[in-house]
């Protein structure tokens, strides 16, 4: 395929394959050698490292090696070993109602065929960043997800840990936990079903087990490793007859161009993920009140029937098969299930497809409820408790014979699992997940708000000595006043304005420029911005105030006018990162001097400062500057700037005494503060 690529566009020769393939390998490898030296680990979400929200584990049946991605299978195979001479496993595929489950096993051979891996177990985030993986030798067996949870766990803080058999793995780690002490901080994480996965489970078993009923799990799926298997699967097949060496090394080539494609997008997906889960919370919102008025349901009723709903999950285990019980428990579930696929068939699917595969569930769980319905029947005596042909119908509100419900309400099981399932959706919750990403949480004092926090300033900030002025603007050291942090205080004149997606309205350019590197990573030698103020001619920066430190102009000067080499070496390293970084975010800086690159003296650690004269990275010409217009008239080549007029010590004493003297402003609809 090269040659043949080589000869459409006119070039002669032919490629030798194994010359290519190691010139291709030697340029990743120092790619790799450069990222590594940036401190850039391409094995980590930016967006959610270290404080992870969850992490989906599940295996990919295909044979990759063990590279910097996966864990040496010597580690992985004591480790399993050790697990499995200590717990006695149960043989056999998992079952979880009438679903067989082949990743649900305790323990397995090791295969005897000619294979020796007979596939991969993969962790991903909930962004879908590839964080670690290893070798399958037994199938999948639950100590390997165990290995991946373990591993993981000393590297990030994660709140949920997500497989597709949750149900069967969960009580297996804590009976592992009871032998193997030392993992028992694993417990700390909280057990999540995948969604999607849910729905071949039992009712019951996704009532309690499922992402979407998890309190602060937000719209984490679970299934982000089927996501990426679409990925892996293919890569898999492109380098089937390499050897094991070069297979190796060009699926982590794979990985990392994974992540840093996720990576360079992120800020768009999470800004989209962020106003869809917004609007969606408002939307489920309504509709729960419309649900609770039509129930004439009261917010201390719908307490009650959601922890009905979720007592009666937990009932009904342990019982003998084919007992009265047990007969009862298995009509309420293929009911609540018939119910569900119903209401689900036009609401969740749009594919033609996915719904006739629904219709045949819906069947095959009609012919079960019925057949369940014909045994209780016949077991009862008394005429009153037999059960009609009208319970499978999902508009009836219908009560069992044997249901007794305290408050006398006439409300059955199906309606309250339907109000359940509409209460228990979490957008609301999961819109300060994403927010948390970008600085936006309700929680923080940031200004979403243009006239939000107006005067409010003072009441966070303590201002103290003029550090600079200048056409920019003045800087004060400050202090915050909550937990003392040193801030450098920024007050600039109002210029253009940047409307960043996912916000309603305009920031001005500097705010915007310093929200788009910050966001959704921030870097160690770019300056980070806390918060900013709105005010009516001018806005306020609090930003960061590293100590002690000056700008690099003057540093270079007390050092005799030029820095030594290593010093040198070390300064244009940190600035090229933070530069990158730059770009990487859709920024340009446009003023990189000594003057605005600070240095601190202890530690020699840079910080890229003032995007005053910055603009966001456009493929266009840039036909004007910040703070300069470029004249028609060239001297030469070069346009000359002429300088707008500066933001003056008497102008802003001015507008200090207005706002002071102002009344308090008015919030408006939305306001953080």
């Amino acid at each position: 395929m090269l040659e043949q690529r080589s000869l459409r566009f006119g070039r002669v020769g032919k490629i030798c394959r194994d010359s290519f393939q190691q010139s291709f390998r030697q340029h990743n490898y120092v790619a790799s050698q450069k990222s590594e030296m940036m401190k850039e680990d391409l094995l980590i979400c930016p967006a959610c490292h270290p404080n992870m929200l969850a992490v989906s584990a599940d295996g990919q049946v295909k044979r990759l090696y063990k590279d910097v991605f996966f864990a040496k299978d010597e580690d992985v195979a004591t480790f399993v070993e050790t697990i499995q001479m200590e717990m006695k496993g149960r043989p056999g595929k998992g079952q979880c109602g009438t679903t067989a489950w082949a990743a649900a096993r305790e323990a397995s051979q090791k295969t005897s065929s000619r294979t020796d891996e007979e596939g991969i177990e993969i962790a991903v985030c909930r962004h879908g960043f590839l964080l670690r993986g290893l070798n399958m030798f037994r199938g999948e067996v639950f100590a390997y997800p165990l290995y991946l949870q373990k591993d993981l766990a000393k590297q990030h803080n994660i709140s949920f840990f997500c497989t597709d058999q949750m149900c069967r793995y969960w009580p297996y780690l804590e009976r592992v936990v009871g032998q193997f002490k030392d993992l028992g901080n694993l417990l700390s994480m909280k057990p999540v079903l995948s969604v999607l996965h849910a729905k071949a489970h039992t009712t019951k078993c996704e009532i309690t087990w499922s992402g979407r009923n998890q309190t602060g799990a937000g719209l984490t799926l679970g299934e982000e490793v089927e996501q990426v298997n679409s990925f892996v699967s293919r890569v898999a097949l492109t380098t089937k007859y390499m050897t094991k060496a070069t297979r190796c090394d060009i699926i982590t080539m794979h990985v990392f161009g994974w992540n840093a494609r996720k990576a360079e997008t992120l800020h768009i997906s999470l800004s989209q993920r962020y106003r869809k889960t917004v609007q969606r919370g408002r939307t489920e919102t309504e509709n729960l009140s419309s649900l609770m008025e039509e129930l004439n349901c009261s917010e201390e009723q719908k307490m009650r029937w959601v922890s009905d709903v979720q007592q009666w999950a937990l009932q009904g285990k342990g019982k003998p098969r084919g007992s009265q019980e047990e007969l009862k428990g298995r009509i309420e579930g293929l009911f609540v299930r018939l119910q569900q696929r119903k209401r689900d068939l036009y609401r969740q699917n749009d594919s033609n497809k996915q719904r006739f595969r629904i219709r045949k569930t819906i069947t095959k769980t009609k012919k079960q409820l019925t057949e369940a319905i014909s045994c209780y029947n016949e077991a009862v005596t008394n005429l009153t408790d037999k059960i009609s042909c009208d319970g499978s119908n999902p508009d009836v509100a219908f009560i069992w014979p044997w249901e007794e419900h305290a408050d006398g309400s006439s409300v059955g099981l199906g309606l309250r699992k339907k109000l359940f399932d509409q209460d228990c959706h979490p957008e609301q919750d999961s819109s300060d997940t994403y927010a948390d990403n970008f600085g936006f949480s309700s929680s923080r004092n940031f200004n979403r708000d243009p006239y939000n926090l107006r005067a409010g300033v003072n009441k966070f900030y303590k201002k103290g000595q003029l550090l600079g002025r200048g056409g920019y603007g003045s800087v004060y050291a400050g202090t915050r006043m909550s937990d003392g942090l040193p801030v450098a205080l920024k007050y600039a004149r109002k210029d253009e304005e940047l409307q960043l997606p996912g916000l309603e309205r305009p920031m001005p350019k500097e705010v915007g420029l310093f929200q788009m590197v910050n966001t959704p990573s921030s870097h160690p030698n770019i300056l980070k911005l806390f918060d900013w103020f709105d005010r009516p001619a001018s806005y306020v920066m609090a930003m960061e105030r590293p100590d002690p430190c000056m700008d690099l102009f003057t540093y270079c000067q007390e050092q005799g006018g030029v820095l030594d080499e290593d010093q040198a070496r070390s300064v244009t390293r940190q600035l090229l990162g933070a530069l990158q970084h730059c770009h990487d975010h859709g920024v340009v800086h446009r003023d990189v001097k000594p003057g605005n690159i600070l240095i601190q003296t202890d530690t020699k650690e840079i910080k890229l400062i003032d995007f005053g004269c910055g603009d966001p990275l456009k493929d266009t010409p840039y036909t004007d500057y910040a703070g300069a217009q470029l004249h028609p008239v060239h001297t030469g080549s070069l346009s000359v700037p002429t300088p707008l007029r500066g933001w003056t010590e008497e102008e802003e004493e001015e507008e200090e005494e207005e706002i002071n003297s102002a009344s308090p402003p008015r919030q408006n609809e939305g306001s953080s503060g």
